[in-house]
């Protein structure tokens, strides 16, 4: 069996999550083992970016709870943990990152264009 070789585009906006060959109902039964994972790729792609924001949020939120606790150790200690818990998340979706680039590169997919490169 020969191995194909998948080139993923980046996932952006406008194109939407589907792949652009799967967006008409003639194409669907030409769909491969490619645009599967292109799909995969975009929800991926869409899911990390929404995970940054919010985990940036997180920083500022906890940024500004810290500023206006006003020495309340209560009130410090909350703002701390928010802090930490979105640097977490930061490092959750960096290693699940990696762990997709490891398992797409095992299927010998091009991971050189996915979104986060």
């Amino acid at each position: 069996m020969a191995q194909t070789t998948c080139a993923l585009t980046s996932f952006n906006f406008t194109d939407g999550l589907v792949p652009v060959k799967a967006q008409t109902a003639a194409n669907l039964t030409s769909l491969d083992w490619c645009d599967m994972f292109q799909l995969i790729s975009n929800v991926i792609g869409l899911m990390s970016y929404i995970a940054v924001a919010v985990a940036t949020l997180g920083v500022i939120w906890g940024g500004v709870t810290l500023l206006i606790s006003a020495g309340n150790e209560s009130n410090i200690k909350k703002g701390k943990g928010i802090i930490k818990s979105a640097l977490v998340g930061y490092a959750i979706v960096l290693a699940a990152n990696f762990i997709v680039i490891g398992i797409f590169t095992a299927f010998g997919i091009d991971v050189a264009l996915l979104p986060w490169q």
